[in-house]
């Protein structure tokens, strides 16, 4: 074979050299000791091949990125951010007020004295001081005289307040009864947040219902 042949415009010698697909080689490498051109084209082709195993080799630029949805995170905590939020707006039943002084009487009615006042306690009565102007009967019967004027009273059912007032309160059973002697007093029912002003036209709470004529 002529090693001179591998000169020919359509030779792609040099290039079947450098990928292994020549056959020939060892007559081609006794050509490339002599040919300068062909050598130059060999390695001029072995330098393109390294850089492109470089390249490859490399994280390409047109890499495909794995993006995490910008709300993912949030998605997973907004049930327990909702639960919290629930649980913070729920409201919240009051304290019961704490008792700072509390008479129970026996089968006899019993005097107490509040701020220089004498009040009336009656038998079987359960009576709470929950600050020296508020006080709250938990059973039986109390007289409050009109000298203790704003002092607060209050039941299962209702929150009375004293307007220089003589009156009575009775509450057993989860009932209450508020009786007006004289003077005035604010009455709140419980139930719904209604005000009622207790003087000579309503004296009772719950008003009595008139007589049939």
């Amino acid at each position: 074979m002529d090693k001179h042949q591998w000169h020919s415009p359509d030779s792609q010698a040099a290039s079947d050299y450098v990928e292994g697909r020549l056959q020939d080689r060892r007559l081609f490498e006794e050509h490339l000791d002599e040919c300068t051109r062909c050598r130059l084209d060999v390695e001029a082709l072995q330098r393109m091949r390294g850089q492109t195993r470089t390249w490859d080799e490399e994280e390409p630029y047109h890499k495909t990125r794995t993006y995490k949805p910008l709300f993912s995170g949030l998605a997973l905590a907004l049930p327990v951010l909702l639960i919290l939020l629930g649980l913070s707006l729920t409201p919240k039943r009051p304290t019961p007020p704490t008792a700072k002084t509390q008479w129970t009487t026996g089968q006899a009615p019993q005097t107490l004295t509040i701020d220089g006042q004498s009040l009336q306690l009656g038998p079987h009565s359960r009576l709470q001081q929950i600050s020296p102007k508020r006080l709250r009967l938990a059973n039986g019967q109390l007289r409050v005289p009109p000298k203790l004027s704003n002092l607060e009273v209050e039941t299962d059912q209702i929150q009375l307040k004293s307007l220089g007032a003589d009156l009575e309160v009775f509450h057993a059973k989860g009932l209450t009864r508020v009786h007006l002697y004289s003077g005035k007093a604010k009455l709140r029912q419980k139930s719904d947040g209604r005000n009622l002003l207790l003087d000579s036209r309503q004296k009772d709470w719950p008003q009595a219902p008139k007589a049939a004529r």
